[in-house]
């Protein structure tokens, strides 16, 4: 869901909820492209969440940058970049 929101610009507060989730909204926030609040074991999450959503609701500018931000960074053409990718290793295989 994230990198759908992303390939279309919308500003975005999330949160993880499993530990391989971390990495990647870690990753993401940090360069500004969404707002992290925050893992759901943290007792303030609610007001975590409450807080980022507000800020952002009230800042025009800060959503209109994390969306340049955001779709600047996803493009949302992966899934053609990893057939191409298949297709371009298993040419030269021979069929059986």
């Amino acid at each position: 869901t994230l990198y759908e929101l992303a390939n279309v610009g919308c500003p975005t507060v999330t949160i993880s909820e499993v530990p391989n989730q971390r990495s990647q909204v870690t990753a993401l926030s940090e360069s500004e492209a969404l707002i992290y609040a925050g893992d759901t074991t943290n007792d303030d999450i609610l007001a975590n969440l409450k807080n980022h959503l507000t800020n952002l609701l009230s800042d025009q500018e800060m959503r209109a940058n994390m969306s340049a931000i955001v779709q600047q960074l996803v493009d949302g053409q992966v899934a053609i970049r990893v057939v191409r990718n298949i297709l371009e290793h298993t040419s030269s295989l021979k069929q059986f």
